[in-house]
């Protein structure tokens, strides 16, 4: 199967439900594939296919006000429309574009979800070796929050990449943190964001990298290439519990660059 009828779903009352057209030989969509589909569509799962590029409009005409996962992951997108979510407005668990060869994410890919709560953003396992300033601008993250960018070709995070985690109830010290992998991460601690920058080619951080992520609790950039670190990286980040610097060319660290991360999980 290369494609689906447009209208297929039309008549579809998919309540509470989840859509699985994963595993296929999907390569084209019609830009209407989603028209009609009810507000309780709880998930749209698109992984290993042959995609290689969505229609702009495809969730335009839709109500998926419950969507709350969003799988196009293992496809063949190098690129991706620029207003892909200009119509979904509302909250997420989590978007996954893993294992697609992107090489681009559009500027502002996210700024049309000004209301939209992600727990879990994977962009891992692609050839990204920039992202845009303000690709994660106007995005709320929530409780246990990832940003997943492992296994990339990334050079240099710039300043004010990340965005700030907004709770009501953070708890730094409401989990257990196993530092291994992506899936040992799900329950790291309400309000927090993980960012994972693993397995890239990083060889520098901007001293103001992650100065507005207050909420910072775990961090992983092992096997990439720093030699250093600026002494100011972590300055407000005194809930960060998980600090993985493994596989590195570190030759120096500044003497006070440990100094406000009182919650370290040793």
């Amino acid at each position: 199967m290369t494609t689906l009828p447009d209208g297929i779903f039309t008549t579809l009352d998919l309540y509470q439900s989840w859509l699985d057209l994963s595993k296929n030989s999907l390569r084209t969509l019609p830009d209407t594939i989603f028209r009609r589909l009810t507000v309780y569509l709880g998930g749209i799962y698109l992984q290993e296919n042959k995609l290689t590029t969505l229609p702009d409009t495809i969730f335009n005409h839709s109500d998926l006000g419950l969507l709350s996962v969003l799988d196009i992951s293992h496809n063949k997108m190098h690129f991706l429309p620029d207003d892909l979510f200009a119509s979904l407005t509302r909250t997420m668990g989590s978007i996954a574009f893993a294992k697609n060869g992107l090489i681009k994410l559009p500027e502002r890919f996210f700024t049309s979800l000004t209301f939209f709560a992600l727990g879990t953003v994977d962009l891992s396992y692609n050839d990204l070796s920039y992202l845009p300033d303000d690709v994660f601008k106007s995005v709320q993250f929530v409780f246990e929050s990832v940003i997943n960018l492992e296994h990339n070709g990334l050079v240099r995070i710039w300043v004010r990449l990340f965005p700030l985690v907004k709770s009501n109830n953070f708890n730094p010290l409401s989990a257990l943190f196993q530092p291994f992998g992506l899936e040992d991460m799900q329950g790291v601690g309400i309000g927090g964001l993980t960012i994972v920058l693993g397995y890239n080619n990083l060889t520098e951080l901007h001293e103001d990298a992650f100065t507005y992520v207050g909420n910072l609790i775990m961090v992983k950039v092992d096997h990439n290439y720093l030699v250093t670190l600026p002494e100011r990286i972590f300055n407000i980040a005194k809930y960060l519990q998980i600090l993985d610097l493994s596989y590195y060319k570190l030759k120096t660290l500044p003497s006070g660059i440990f100094s406000v991360l009182s919650q370290l999980d040793s």
